[in-house]
């Protein structure tokens, strides 16, 4: 035998090889969104240009001449045009032969042919009604195309075939849910028991199943199964217990219950299942005693306690008890782990659900302690701190958050915001400056940028800064138009420079349009007509700055203003009469006391 024969050979024998491996694997089913790219689909259907007669018997002669042109097909590298050829060309060869089929019905599902990948699946399916993979493929396709019928009787096909093959079984299973075929489905459990052995998984399923069904009998009967199959496993007589509760056979229930406690003293869905029985047969006190020996077993998991005192509430507004009972409970089982944040967080959202913040902020405080990485909680407490104006504390809270989350926004924004009602102008601004290096400012929202900005500019303000100021005001604004605040600060502050009023009434007015009983806008806006010289406009907007504020929240600023623009209004005694009410609210820019002396504007 010569070289080139050899390699003939081995060629041969890698085809026959391959060929075998192509008709018994698994192929997987292909499904893309591609558009169809192969011009025998869009010239003709493929269904028609197939439709031969599977009858037909191919020649030895023809059967290698379709294992090779289906290698060909089977290449990865193949274009779908080229492939489709391919495959049409083995179906006219041999007809007979399933696995060009299953092929085909690969490209259609590439190509959302769902419909031509059924026709060729079931083809395949037909010409080979043993073949595993060919049979479930056509299967989950029925499934899919919700034909669950079709899918059932190739699953029950197929079992017939595969007897021992417990994934068919299991695929039953999921058709027989999905048509609520009860019956079928415990038939189906029955089998997987007696192929696989008693099992926890099935028994519990056929117990889900007979509960759902409202089959009592059958009920009582799995779980009695489960039971005495796992008697060491107390799961199973606790849900023997509760059905047995459920169905009012309350003595036998508290007779299980108390079986369990025999062995497992700590079990809390046992003493909790005791508890319900007391509550139902309306013996609260009872009921109350089994919950304190449950809430204060250290043993008793934090969850299972977390449950019951959930439950509890609601018990006690069903049955009109006490609500203090709620909170005693509460503070009982924390005193007992004080190690635990499920109870304390339980209680806190218990707490402010009936609006007691500052119960709820004290067991906020326990959760923060233990669990100083919990931003949610933290933040709650920011909110409470803000709300009552504890600047240190926000400042505190926002220093401890940002060692811990150092990309928090809301710890920088807040921490700023805390440094400036403390007046610490300096640390206000490096905060902020700090914030905008570290967070990639795209992934914060314009509004927020805004204000960031806006807090920077009233710093630079107070620092005497003007125009960093006036930067950082105009940034604030092109990011948000609509930032009404920081509108009516840069207006002012632009009158008090007497630099730009233009500008200042062009700011000021956008703030009355958007807000035209704001009365602070509307004093700002009085005040920048005032320094234009514009006395008659100016007068009508003090006005409506007065009829919008009360007495008590008038400031002197605003009076001192009113008293300016009504003397140049030619009314004197009403200008003095502000003049001496701003005095008495505490004014103290450096003319008024001179103006209510010499009854006259200075400026």
């Amino acid at each position: 035998m010569n070289q080139t024969n050899m390699v003939t050979k081995g060629k041969a024998l890698c085809t026959m090889l391959l060929l075998t491996l192509v008709s018994c694997a698994s192929f997987p089913l292909l499904r893309s969104s591609n558009t169809n790219r192969f011009s025998g689909r869009n010239q003709k259907n493929p269904v028609e240009e197939l439709d031969h007669d599977i009858d037909i018997q191919a020649s030895p002669e023809r059967n290698k001449a379709y294992d090779y042109v289906f290698l060909q097909a089977a290449g990865k590298d193949k274009q779908l045009d080229d492939k489709y050829n391919m495959l049409k060309h083995c179906i006219e060869i041999n007809p007979n032969h399933a696995a060009a089929y299953y092929e085909m019905a690969q490209m259609q599902l590439y190509l959302s042919n769902d419909s031509l990948a059924t026709h060729f699946l079931e083809t395949a399916h037909k010409l080979n009604p043993e073949n595993y993979w060919y049979a479930s493929a056509l299967a989950n396709m029925y499934q899919q195309r919700d034909s669950m019928q079709g899918a059932i009787d190739v699953y029950n096909n197929l079992a017939k075939i595969y007897p021992n093959k417990r994934d068919i079984r299991y695929a039953l299973l999921q058709c027989y849910s999905t048509t609520k075929d009860y019956d079928k489905l415990v038939a189906t459990l029955d089998t997987l028991e007696i192929m696989s052995g008693k099992s926890e998984t099935l028994s519990m399923q056929k117990f889900q199943i007979f509960l759902q069904e409202k089959d009592s009998a059958r009920a009582f009967k799995e779980i009695q199964g489960l039971v005495d199959e796992y008697p060491f496993d107390t799961k199973y007589r606790n849900l023997q217990a509760d059905l047995l509760q459920k169905h009012n056979r309350h003595s036998e229930a508290l007779q299980v219950y108390h079986k369990i406690l025999e062995q497992e003293p700590s079990n809390g869905y046992a003493r909790y299942g005791i508890a319900s029985y007391y509550l139902e047969v309306d013996s609260l006190e009872k009921y109350e005693q089994n919950i304190d020996i449950l809430l204060q077993d250290p043993k008793v998991d934090t969850k299972v306690k977390a449950n019951v005192l959930r439950e509890f509430v609601g018990t006690v507004k069903e049955q009109k008890m006490d609500s203090l009972k709620i909170n005693q409970k509460f503070d009982e089982t924390i005193a007992s782990d004080s190690l635990d944040v499920d109870i304390p967080t339980l209680y806190a959202s218990y707490l402010l659900s009936i609006k007691d913040d500052a119960e709820a902020k004290k067991q906020l405080e326990k959760i923060l302690r233990l669990t100083p990485e919990n931003s949610g909680v933290r933040m709650q407490l920011l909110q409470f701190a803000l709300q009552s104006q504890e600047t240190k504390h926000v400042i505190s809270l926002c220093q401890t958050g940002l060692e811990i989350n150092p990309k928090q926004v809301e710890f920088y924004f807040y921490l700023a915001v805390g440094y400036s009602q403390e007046k610490e102008f300096d640390k206000t601004i490096a905060t902020c400056e700090k914030m905008l290096q570290t967070i990639d400012n795209k992934t914060i929202r314009k509004e927020i940028l805004s204000d960031v900005y806006t807090l920077m500019g009233d710093a630079y303000h107070e620092k005497g800064l003007t125009k960093k100021c006036f930067a950082s005001y105009d940034k604030a604004i092109s990011l948000n138009p609509e930032n009404v605040g920081v509108m009516n600060n840069y207006a002012y502050f632009l009158s008090l420079e007497s630099t730009d009023l233009d500008k200042a009434e062009d700011l000021s007015h956008q703030t009355i349009i958007k807000e035209p009983e704001n009365a602070t806008f509307l004093d700002t806006y009085a005040w920048i007509l005032f320094m234009q010289g514009k006395y008659p406009q100016a007068k009508m907007y003090i006005d409506q700055t007065l009829e919008h504020s009360d007495a008590d929240s008038l400031s002197a600023d605003v009076l001192e203003h009113a008293g300016d623009i009504y003397y140049f209004n030619n009314k004197k005694e009403e200008a003095i009469s502000y003049w001496e009410q701003a005095v008495a609210k505490g004014g103290s820019s450096k003319m008024l006391k001179t103006k209510v002396k010499m009854k006259r504007y200075i400026r």
